[in-house]
């Protein structure tokens, strides 16, 4: 959200990390193995850096997924972009119109591209500020064709009819990608537990007699 509550979090998971570290020390001590005060403080040490290090770690996550979804949601927002373009409104309008009638984490940040520019910010530069800082690869270069359309003076429509169609093609991808992967990790089921039951029951009757 912001450097503050970003360095109270880290504040905070430093301090859970120190304090796991004091319980393995008091229970140390409790069977008889008291470290030293340098080892007790070292244990300390590290247990905080480690909580700080999960804590990078569940921040990174959450970014790789949050990119994720606005990528899942690009494809939907890209279309209604090209149409309501398409049909005479500006660029600034259009993107007004998809952060209404969205909702999620690209409409969000569409939203605050308009109220940016609204405000005196260009628009170029709103959706180069856009651009990166999204966790998607996919919204940056869509963002930054838009952008450099601007400048050029190219006929929008078109750009964002083309940008539609790269991701409806991105998002294909990404599902057959998914699928393959889902399709490799259906085949532990049947060969940890239907194929030994399928081998069991055709050798049981020649074992039997």
């Amino acid at each position: 959200a912001d450097i503050s509550r970003y360095r109270l979090e880290q504040v905070l998971w430093a301090a859970g990390g120190m304090l796991i570290g004091a319980v393995g020390i008091v229970v140390a001590s409790a069977r008889g193995q008291v470290p030293s005060p340098f080892l007790s403080l070292l244990i300390l040490v590290r247990a905080g850096g480690v909580g700080v290090l999960l804590h990078g770690r569940k921040l990174a996550a959450e970014v790789r997924r949050r990119g994720q979804r606005m990528s899942a949601q690009l494809p939907a927002a890209a279309e209604l972009l090209a149409f309501a373009v398409s049909a005479g409104e500006s660029p600034i309008a259009a993107l007004d119109r998809v952060s209404t009638h969205m909702s999620g984490d690209l409409a969000d940040d569409l939203s605050d591209v308009v109220r940016s520019v609204r405000s005196g910010t260009p628009m170029v530069a709103a959706l180069r500020d856009l651009g990166d800082t999204s966790p998607s690869g996919d919204v940056a270069r869509f963002v930054d064709g838009i952008a450099i359309a601007t400048e050029r003076g190219t006929p929008m429509a078109e750009v964002l009819r083309a940008q539609a169609a790269d991701a409806r093609a991105a998002a294909r991808r990404q599902l057959l990608e998914s699928a393959g992967r889902k399709e490799i990790l259906m085949l532990v089921p049947v060969v940890v537990f239907i194929l030994p039951i399928v081998v069991v029951i055709a050798l049981f009757p020649g074992i039997h007699g």
